[in-house]
């Protein structure tokens, strides 16, 4: 079972620095960590990108070979060509043909920081949601408000011909990049895993740490339960406060004035469901 260290605080407080300048030096300096056995994973690629520049900055030679999403993790470890097997444009019109009740459903997307898909079709965009918060179709079109306004009985159709074409052709939705690396246990030899932004990941990607904290000695989060913001995807920052770990807070913020930290604790203070946090303005 890895040893966790839960790195928390709420703005400005230096949680990455932290995860970075002290956890990652300490792997990679002091216990002699092979760069290649260490994962560095963030809830969005321009985070990944930043984190990739930081780390190359600061450890030279040392280059890691994994950061990234989970998604591109997924991709990359389960052999996936997203140029020819990931559902996307013009390929969704043979499953058209194949299940013609569904020529006037769009399915065009556009894809958020962390590589979720964001539908503009109500059933589509129900599936996503059930995916993410590992829930049925029912709950899910609740959740989401729309139980009203769609046939959920049909929006559960659409998911079963969604599953078996894609097994009849082995064609891949965005969701399926994290599945098949679990599923078919695709993790790479690892000893250590960092995780980042940790409070916009769902329940299905809390399901991919998980699975990939179990093959490692160490694991590093770091995160802010009141700075979620991708709730309707499906995070739920309920899965970072049950985590269990020693907690290595951070207090003071560089970035939020007095005025502000002032404000922001009078609303904090009326919020049942958080972890508390000492939080000293700049």
């Amino acid at each position: 079972m890895a040893i966790v260290k839960k790195i928390m605080g709420p703005p400005g407080t230096g949680k990455t620095y932290r995860l970075v300048n002290h956890y990652l030096k300490k792997e990679l300096n002091e216990y002699n960590t092979d760069p290649e056995k260490i994962a560095y994973i963030t809830f969005s690629r321009s985070a990944a990108e930043e984190a990739e520049e930081r780390i190359a900055e600061l450890f030279s030679g040392k280059k890691l070979k994994y950061i990234s999403t989970m998604h591109a993790m997924g991709m990359r470890e389960s052999n996936i060509d997203a140029n020819t097997q990931l559902l996307t444009g013009k390929k969704w019109n043979r499953f058209k043909q194949e299940y013609p009740e569904w020529f006037n459903i769009s399915f065009e997307t556009t894809v958020d920081a962390a590589g979720n898909p964001r539908y503009q079709n109500t059933h589509l965009q129900i599936i996503q949601y059930s995916r993410s918060k590992l829930i049925s179709i029912e709950d899910s079109a609740v959740e989401l408000q729309k139980h009203h306004d769609i046939d959920v009985d049909s929006t559960i159709q659409l998911q079963t011909d969604l599953k078996s074409y894609k097994e009849g052709t082995k064609m891949i939705e965005f969701y399926d990049m994290i599945n098949k690396f679990v599923e078919e246990d695709r993790c790479p030899p690892l000893d250590v895993i960092f995780l980042d932004e940790a409070q916009d990941l769902s329940p299905h990607q809390w399901k991919c740490f998980d699975y990939i904290k179990s093959k490692c000695k160490r694991a590093y989060m770091a995160g802010d339960d009141d700075q979620t913001i991708y709730g309707f995807q499906g995070a739920d920052p309920n899965c970072f406060m049950q985590q269990e770990g020693e907690r290595d807070d951070q207090e003071v913020s560089r970035r939020v004035p007095k005025s502000v930290h002032r404000e922001a604790v009078k609303i904090l203070n009326q919020l049942t469901t958080r972890i508390d946090k000492k939080w000293i303005p700049r």
